[in-house]
């Protein structure tokens, strides 16, 4: 993310703007997570850990919904980048 004069926004002053909805700040979240699990998939480390950052809120509503059964899970499974054995 970019602003007006097209310098970068740094997350931490995005996330913690009360300006930005918070169903924004939770499409952007689910969206960059979504990007790095896609770019990470066709990457050569492929088969090392990724680590991804949540805000604290979408941490607690993927708790609430079930890991399994959540868009999260779904997205790894279709990025095979996770075995069903695991779950």
């Amino acid at each position: 993310m970019v602003d007006l004069n097209g310098d970068p926004i740094p997350p931490n002053l995005y996330f913690q703007n009360d300006q930005i909805t918070l169903a924004d700040q939770l499409n952007v979240d689910r969206l960059s997570r979504a990007i790095h699990l896609r770019n990470f998939s066709m990457s050569q480390y492929r088969e090392r850990l990724i680590f991804l950052n949540f805000l604290p809120i979408s941490s607690e509503r993927l708790a609430a919904e079930g890991i399994r059964s959540s868009l999260l899970m779904s997205r790894l499974k279709a990025l095979q980048l996770i075995a069903d054995v695991w779950w």
